[in-house]
């Protein structure tokens, strides 16, 4: 399987790691772009190639995967705890966007709202994440961490002490897999 982003800690972040974490054989590629814009489904990727499946959307790639590498929840329950958790890191990742200027990373005077905020969700991700089962919701509260690491991961864990553990425990994972990628979301300059 070959996934197609750029090299960037962003919207490939929870795909990658689940792959990784899970032992699903997973390349990161960088396509040309945006020559390669007309081949993607969607227009924008990322976009995940295997054989003769093409998926597009960073949820729906991570479902997939998921669902590959039974990672969805062995139960009822964790099934439905994963999903809360992924809808929570759709949040995250949206509140990320919404304070993010193009090129220039989250403005000044918003930095303080946006750590608030992560701490927040982070926190309410840490009633339910669960290292031990390790379903792709529970991975997405590391894959939100390293998206908003720029941030300081201390303060926006602060109230998240199960999340920044887990974080901690999965850190040469989170450096093998994005180690030499940038940082997307970051407080301006």
């Amino acid at each position: 399987m070959k996934l197609l982003y750029f090299p960037i800690n962003a919207r490939n972040v929870l795909a990658e790691l689940l792959a990784r974490e899970k032992g699903l054989a997973l390349t990161a590629e960088v396509p040309a772009w945006p020559e390669y814009k007309a081949k993607t489904l969607f227009g924008q990727l990322p976009q995940l190639e295997d054989g003769a499946m093409t998926i597009c959307q960073s949820m729906a790639i991570a479902r997939v995967l998921a669902r590959r590498a039974n990672a969805l929840g062995e139960s009822e329950r964790d099934f439905a705890e994963s999903e809360m958790l992924l809808e929570k890191f759709v949040e995250v990742y949206d509140g990320l966007k919404e304070a993010h200027v193009y090129g220039k990373g989250t403005p000044k005077e918003k930095v303080a709202d946006v750590v608030a905020a992560l701490a927040t969700h982070l926190e309410q991700m840490d009633g339910m994440v669960n290292a031990e089962r390790g379903t792709v919701g529970d991975i997405s509260a590391i894959a939100a961490v390293v998206i908003a690491k720029e941030f300081g991961v201390d303060a926006i864990t602060a109230k998240a002490p199960k999340v920044k553990a887990y974080y901690d425990a999965k850190k040469s994972v989170v450096d093998a897999v994005c180690g030499s990628y940038s940082a997307w979301f970051k407080p301006e300059a």
